[in-house]
């Protein structure tokens, strides 16, 4: 009688513990699902855009904000620009993982 409690006991533990798991993993993740939009993204504080982006992929960044303005972007540095001239300079390892950024302020040069 007591194999029978304990075995359908273990497999909702099992189920509880995965989906958790799962959870936590889908949230925290370096994921696009997570990324904000460009001109949402300005609108935060510089240290918090900072501890987002850090950990990214430039390649992440380019899928949910489009290419980066050329004519501005060099070597490791990319960046980005709204129409009303707002924008974010995003430095990069050379394997293209984000390690910090700035907000830049319309008419503002890197």
């Amino acid at each position: 009688m007591k194999k029978k409690v304990w075995i359908p006991l273990l497999l909702i533990l099992l189920l509880v513990v995965g989906a958790a798991a799962w959870f936590w993993g889908y949230h925290h993740r370096k994921s696009t699902d997570n990324l904000p939009a460009l001109d949402t993204a300005l609108q935060m504080d510089e240290g918090d855009l900072n501890a987002l982006l850090s950990g990214y992929q430039l390649d992440q960044l380019k899928t949910v904000w489009g290419e980066p303005d050329e004519s501005k972007s060099s070597g490791q540095n990319n960046t980005w620009r709204l129409p009303d001239g707002r924008g974010v300079l995003v430095s990069s390892k050379a394997d293209g993982t984000v390690v910090v950024c700035a907000i830049l302020a319309p008419g503002e040069t890197v």
